[in-house]
């Protein structure tokens, strides 16, 4: 059963780290934590599509299943994209862009003043 989060104060944006072509979603991402051992599925709160579609993985409450030492405090945001020929690289679209600060001001509605952490991918700060 997944846990409450106990206390909220960041917002981790990561990436699948997949090149341009690949447009997973939510259903691709959790079959892939599901193979990788992650036993409640999903571990990002939120995914954004290549299109720019904001999708919702894990409930924003729960502890995420993304990064050790951050689930317990951390909202966890995932770009779809962000590599080429496996190297990272800014190649996020702008519908992302603009979905991203959408879903930061979303997040900071529930759970304001967070720090926003940019963890594995190339996005501009």
């Amino acid at each position: 059963m997944l846990k409450e989060r106990p206390k909220t104060d960041t917002i981790i944006v990561t990436s699948t780290q997949t090149d341009t072509s690949s447009d997973l979603d939510v259903d691709d991402i959790d079959k892939l934590h599901r193979l990788e051992c992650y036993q409640y599925g999903i571990g990002h709160h939120f995914v954004i599509r290549r299109n720019g579609r904001l999708q919702r993985g894990r409930p924003i409450s729960k502890i995420g299943g993304h990064l050790a030492g951050w689930d317990q405090r951390a909202v966890t945001v995932c770009l779809v994209g962000g590599a080429v020929k496996g190297h990272l690289e800014d190649n996020f679209t702008s519908a992302q862009r603009q979905s991203l600060e959408n879903c930061i001001d979303l997040v900071d509605k529930s759970y304001p003043n967070c720090q926003v952490i940019f963890q594995d991918c190339v996005l501009e700060k």
